[in-house]
């Protein structure tokens, strides 16, 4: 008998809604499953969503189907947020109907998901995926060594860059030798058991490390803007040393302290009335130039609105930044903007995960 004559012969037995029996966690870029289904029956799948397609609709005993996703990837144009899809298995042994979810990442939503354990008469491949935490922190105006080191001990980012003023910098390299790189006022601690690859560049001060695959770069532009270049030339020049060359690759995370203003952040209702109204300002040089080179903005994009990270004088606005690439930015599991995390400090912290 064929296996749709089969399934037609049970069409007329209700089958009972049944329970989760388990969640696949996937990256944005499309991609498909193995899934062996161990049951002593006749079973049937369906996907239930249409950005799922599945290669069988069921089988008579032990048998594996095999699920392929679209793409969720994001862009400036297109912003796609976490979806969860789901797969039902119908066992007319049981006459149950179980779901398997599918949750594919989109636009970070501040949730750092996996995959659940699964249930016993399924089993699926679950490639461990890389998973890369780099945390942000400009301790300018703080002047306490111990709480600085009781900060970065409690957070369980991989790389932790600290901009901080070049004492405290040194001071804070030397107290974790062996796991630290410092150049000028920037500090890589390094969380990891893999030695990174690191860099440094001295115009604009920044740090560039590569580890697993992915190239991060930590800048202080410095709150005086240079006579000559200003933002933008020191943009440009941090891009050159490492994003733009032609060997680089493809995963980029580029962050600090830019002091300069976002153009993507006009025009909300908490935007200040002494922000510049028109995009085409010079203000927003620099900004521009990062969105020409296909840099995406992981704080807005995220939020979508006003992001005060530093204040000076009475006034809030945004100094600080993550950039990411295409690839890392469809990478991006989280991306965190906590509060200011230290006395006398005047910028608050930033985070991003990986997982890929």
């Amino acid at each position: 008998m064929s296996m749709a004559a089969l399934f037609a012969c049970t069409k007329e037995q209700t089958l009972e809604r049944g329970r989760k029996i388990g969640e696949i966690y996937t990256t944005a870029k499309s991609g498909s499953k193995t899934v062996l289904v161990k049951l002593p029956g006749l079973w049937r799948v369906s996907a239930a969503d249409p950005w799922i397609s599945l290669d069988v609709e069921g089988r008579q005993g032990e048998g594996a189907f095999t699920l392929s996703y679209s793409s969720n990837e994001s862009d400036f144009i297109s912003s796609n947020p976490t979806r969860l899809g789901r797969i039902v298995i119908e066992d007319y042994s049981s006459f149950r109907a179980d779901t398997l979810y599918l949750r594919q990442q989109g636009v970070p939503d501040g949730k750092d998901y996996s995959s659940l354990p699964q249930n016993s008469y399924i089993e699926f491949v679950d490639v461990p995926l890389t998973r890369l935490k780099l945390s942000y922190f400009n301790l300018s105006g703080c002047a306490d060594l111990e709480a600085a080191e009781n900060l970065l001990n409690g957070d369980d980012a991989d790389i932790q860059w600290v901009i901080w003023d070049n004492e405290k910098a040194l001071q804070l390299g030397s107290a974790h030798e062996g796991s630290s790189s410092v150049y000028g006022n920037i500090v890589l601690l390094n969380r990891t058991d893999k030695k990174p690859v690191v860099e440094s560049l001295s115009s604009p001060v920044a740090l560039m490390a590569e580890i697993d695959g992915v190239c991060i770069a930590c800048a202080d532009f410095g709150e005086a803007v240079p006579s000559g270049e200003g933002r933008y030339g020191q943009l440009r020049s941090l891009l050159d040393a490492g994003y733009n060359r032609p060997d680089s690759p493809d995963k980029w995370i580029v962050g600090g302290s830019f002091y300069y203003l976002s153009v993507l952040e006009l025009g909300y209702p908490s935007t200040p009335s002494w922000y510049p109204s028109n995009p085409n300002a010079s203000d927003f040089e620099a900004d521009r130039y990062a969105r020409t080179n296909n840099l995406v903005d992981c704080i807005w994009m995220c939020s979508r609105d006003y992001n005060p990270t530093f204040s000076k004088d009475g006034i809030e606005w945004r100094a600080d930044y993550i950039y990411a690439s295409a690839s890392a930015w469809n990478a991006a599991a989280v991306v965190s903007l906590s509060e200011v995390p230290l006395s006398g400090a005047v910028h608050k912290s930033m985070g991003i995960t990986l997982k890929y």
